[in-house]
């Protein structure tokens, strides 16, 4: 329970941050194409809630981080295997969409996809260049990771697969690979593809 909070409160700190956030110049027309991008990616879904739980890590692409920097990848859901549910379970209707955008030097960017209002445009929010370095995608034992550093550690995320721009893969709370394993830690996410238009 204390995880699927943590997770609620991330999305609600992404959307009470609109109002503080430093926004860049980002066209109108950018911004409607990334949100109802994300937003028909959410209702198309590829993906099968009831086995995405179990699926287990395939192949994926060579040269992997390429792809990473190609393009923007908009979070659609994720699954908290602590609590055995899925962040739509909990707002089955988004209306917002974190985006990350990984940088050639292995940096990272946020920005925050949403319709303030009904009848307003899509904003495109700027929130922050995050602080960790050198993304990239590597394979440690049998798996491939997402793995930075940050604050001096490095954090991985399992990839479990990338097919037709959707992309899973497993997080912890820690970036530890000691804790990827244990449930109690463990969130599974799911990511689409954007072409950049920014």
């Amino acid at each position: 329970m204390k995880k699927t909070c943590f997770l609620t409160l991330f999305f609600a700190f992404l959307y009470a941050n609109n109002i503080f956030a430093q926004k860049q110049n980002i066209p109108t027309e950018s911004a409607t194409f990334v949100y109802y991008r994300s937003m028909e990616a959410f209702y198309n879904k590829g993906w099968d809630k009831t086995i995405l739980p179990n699926r287990q890590p395939s192949e994926i692409p060579d040269n992997f981080t390429d792809t990473l920097r190609k393009y923007d990848w908009a979070v659609l859901d994720s699954y908290d295997y602590g609590d055995k549910k899925f962040i739509t379970d909990l707002m089955p209707i988004p209306n917002n969409f974190a985006i990350t955008r990984y940088l050639p030097n292995g940096e990272q960017e946020r920005y925050y996809a949403n319709k303030p209002r009904e009848n307003s445009p899509p904003e495109l929010v700027f929130m922050s260049r995050s602080h960790v370095k050198n993304t990239k995608v590597q394979k440690v034992g049998q798996f491939h990771y997402i793995t930075n550093i940050e604050d001096g550690a490095t954090t991985y995320a399992r990839i479990i697969s990338y097919k037709d721009g959707l992309l899973v893969y497993d997080v912890t709370m820690s970036g530890s690979l000691q804790d990827i394993n244990d449930p109690t830690f463990r969130f599974r996410r799911v990511c689409m593809a954007i072409p950049k238009k920014f």
